[in-house]
């Protein structure tokens, strides 16, 4: 059983993601996207030719998936492939991408997509904060391209969406987000628990 929450950069995941996790005392599982870009030798924040881009969050999505497989379930995670969609697709651009690499790219997406529906069962999809916490890490406090990115993930949530079950939350006060999230993962729970003794009963 894992859950996760998606959402452009700087809306708050992974804080969140900490704090329900010990809220419902799950497994807090960190995707740590810019230590496994280093280790691909990226900057995850750097000018960087697409076909390099490509590579890394190639390179990304295989550990991401590697170290999911080895933590403990349930599980909260403060990233999805749906993130992924969004950090790659923004970066592409009508003159950035040959034909060749587009398609690349495309079934870099359609990989993502697939993951996502057979690793998690619920999403929590978290729109951007009124302010925007400046990181090294991190992209600088560009608003068009977090919107852009934002679009990007909410877009993809919209693929996986009913398969698997994704529930978007636009509220900034973190306790609100707290409680809501807190719900909606019992709730989840509740459910998948009634599912599995119907199943098993058959």
């Amino acid at each position: 059983m894992a859950f996760g929450y998606a959402g452009a950069h700087r809306t708050g995941k992974t804080t969140l993601a900490k704090r329900v996790a010990e809220d419902l005392g799950m497994h807090f599982h960190d995707a740590s996207v810019s230590k496994i870009m280093r280790e691909a030798g990226i900057d995850a924040v750097g000018d960087v030719p697409m076909e390099q881009r490509i590579e890394a969050q190639e390179f990304l999505l295989r550990r991401f998936l590697q170290d999911l497989n080895k933590a403990p379930r349930p599980l909260i995670s403060d990233r999805t492939p749906l993130d992924m969609i969004g950090y790659c697709l923004g970066e592409v651009t009508m003159h950035n991408t040959t034909p060749e690499l587009g398609k690349r790219i495309d079934a870099y997406v359609k990989s993502c997509l697939e993951a996502t529906k057979n690793y998690f069962d619920t999403i929590v999809i978290l729109g951007p904060l009124p302010h925007y916490d400046v990181a090294p890490d991190k992209p600088p406090p560009n608003a068009a391209y977090q919107r852009l990115v934002q679009f990007l993930v909410e877009g993809a949530a919209c693929q996986v969406n009913p398969a698997i079950y994704c529930e978007w939350l636009y509220n900034s006060d973190f306790e609100e987000r707290r409680d809501i999230s807190n719900q909606i993962f019992c709730e989840r729970i509740t459910h998948i628990a009634q599912q599995s003794k119907l199943v098993r009963k058959h």
